[in-house]
């Protein structure tokens, strides 16, 4: 496996992120319900996402600058996207309870 030749911080990483999807919407504080999904999107769709990827393929430093301003540049399209989509259910998700 990838994690025998790229060190426990890649699966360290994974369990993290694999957390942070599930608290996007489950969990007793749901942070896609409480104005922080677009926070969790830009960080773990972004930045984690970029990054990880390029260390797996090249083997540099999990963390990087030009990995994390990447992953920014991706984690903000992400973010944008979700907005507009989600734009059009803004009636019903203020009903829902749901900011």
């Amino acid at each position: 496996p990838v994690f025998y030749r790229r060190g426990w911080l890649l699966a360290a990483t994974l369990l993290v992120s694999c957390a942070a999807g599930y608290a996007y919407t489950g969990g007793p504080y749901p942070l896609a319900y409480h104005a922080l999904g677009d926070v969790t999107v830009v960080l773990f769709f972004g930045v984690v996402c970029v990054s990880v990827i390029r260390h797996v393929h090249d083997g540099k430093a999990l963390y990087d600058a030009p990995s994390t301003l990447a992953g920014l540049q991706v984690g903000v399209l992400a973010a944008t996207l979700l907005v507009i989509n989600n734009l059009r259910d803004s009636d019903t998700d203020r009903a829902g309870g749901k900011r």
